[in-house]
């Protein structure tokens, strides 16, 4: 099996086991999808992407995750592992207030970046 198959089986499963604790039906996750993005999936498709059969749109995984009640980082973290079975571990990213200094501008001019204006 394919990296990318093998990633779509994991994720389907991890969220098929969620839709069940959670007393979903394929049907009942299709028409809340459906209602948060405007799309028209069935059960047909749902089945698709939990047998990893099918990836979902990133609109429809985003949507997905949120009827479900599960962030994006421990999804990923559930499913995503390397060649030796070890899980990656989550980027941590700084606050926003804090990811970017935007009142400093003693590094540079504000204008091109080197190179960029010749």
């Amino acid at each position: 099996m394919g990296k990318q198959r093998e990633f779509r089986t994991e994720l389907g499963a991890t969220m098929s086991a969620r839709r069940i604790d959670r007393g979903m039906l394929m049907k009942d996750l299709a028409d809340a999808i459906n209602a948060r993005i405007g799309t028209r999936y069935d059960t047909s498709t749902v089945s698709k992407w939990e047998h990893g059969k099918q990836k979902p749109s990133h609109a429809a995984l985003l949507a997905w995750l949120d009827v479900l009640g599960l962030p994006v980082d421990s999804v990923l973290q559930d499913v995503m592992h390397d060649e030796q079975g070890r899980s990656w571990e989550p980027l941590q990213l700084p606050p926003p207030d804090e990811a970017w200094d935007e009142g400093d501008e003693s590094e540079g001019d504000g204008g091109e970046p080197d190179g960029a204006a010749e």
